[in-house]
């Protein structure tokens, strides 16, 4: 908390040097800009420039061995697996680059975004990654998500998210907000489910039938005289189409 709540800073400079830039070390620098990490840098703790509304720039030197941004701005370790902080100033859709296992607490904590996609691979959703944060639409977390921490989507603004993995541990009050939750039934994603949210015991496949672009629910018919269920199997939901109609 060493800058928490300077709100007159518009651009940092970290001195060459510096080994620890440590959590939520700017938190709240709503002038904030831009910032500089340069190669020194060893260590960087959770959230360090959360709530920074106005942060649209996270330049890293070339030469730290330990960390890197892509095109948008968001902060990785070098080999790109963790992502460690996306600018809160960001706007627009972000889509998490193939190859990152784990999103670090607070790395999206208080964003405003359009939409977010997470690459197959993904592993831990951390504690508080998406807390209070405007994502807008949907989110399908992947089948290869093994954990999702303690608040990662608290009081998220969200229309709803689908967690294909059943056995997915889903820790205390992730899952706090008010919107739709799409899981399976009897798995942590309908038990860990908390009011405002609703949980709907079946997968949405983008909420219509890709024939004929009916309304789907999870069995019904569609506009070509066909008939369609969706159907759980140990494998993961399979739909099933049968009729007479042009398909």
């Amino acid at each position: 908390f060493a800058f928490d709540g300077c709100h007159e800073l518009e651009a940092v400079t970290l001195p060459a040097g510096l080994k620890v830039l440590d959590s939520w070390s700017f938190e709240g620098c709503s002038g904030l800009e831009e910032i500089y990490i340069p190669e020194t840098v060893e260590t960087i703790g959770f959230g360090p420039f959360a709530s920074c509304s106005g942060l649209t720039t996270i330049e890293i030197s070339e030469e730290n061995p330990y960390y890197c941004v892509d095109e948008a701005g968001v902060l990785f370790n070098k080999e790109m697996t963790e992502l460690i902080q996306c600018p809160t100033g960001f706007r627009g859709v972000y889509t998490v680059p193939a190859g990152v296992t784990k999103i670090r607490d607070d790395s999206f904590y208080r964003c405003e975004l359009e939409g977010i996609t997470f690459p197959e691979g993904l592993k831990v959703i951390g504690s508080e990654a998406f807390a209070w944060t405007e994502i807008g639409g949907e989110i399908v977390i992947p089948v290869t998500v093994e954990e999702i921490q303690f608040r990662a989507f608290y009081q998220a603004i969200v229309s709803s998210i689908a967690i294909w993995n059943p056995d997915c541990e889903i820790g205390w009050d992730a899952l706090y907000f008010g919107a739709i939750v799409y899981g399976y039934p009897g798995s942590q994603a309908e038990t860990e489910t908390l009011y405002p949210a609703t949980f709907i015991g079946h997968l949405p496949l983008n909420g219509v039938c890709y024939i004929c672009g009916a309304s789907m629910d999870t069995e019904g018919e569609c506009g070509y005289d066909a008939r369609w269920e969706l159907v759980y199997e140990e494998k993961g939901p399979t739909l099933y189409i049968r009729g007479t109609g042009d398909m």
